[in-house]
């Protein structure tokens, strides 16, 4: 994506690794729960880029969630994901 600073793409690389983590772990039938401390660092990250990254075409479109939501769903939500999403039976 080109020059960038370090602190940027340290967070990229944060959200990346936190969101595919839990790709992997729906995927694959384990627990899916983010650690709340990480999901709300994360969240906070993707909150002032999320207009940029959708725009990206990188991420699913939008999810909706409801207003009472927990921060998990909603950070999930805001990179295209359904966490109520499950593998077809």
């Amino acid at each position: 994506s080109g020059d960038a600073p370090g602190a940027r793409y340290a967070a990229e690389l944060f959200v990346d690794t936190l969101i595919h983590g839990w790709d992997i772990a729906k995927g694959s039938g384990q627990d899916p729960a983010m650690d709340p401390e990480l999901a709300q660092a994360c969240h906070q990250m993707v909150q002032p880029i999320q207009r940029e990254l959708r725009s990206s075409g990188a991420f699913g479109s939008d999810v909706l969630v409801a207003d009472g939501a927990d921060l998990q769903s909603k950070l999930l939500a805001a990179l295209g994901r359904r966490s109520d999403w499950s593998l077809p039976q």
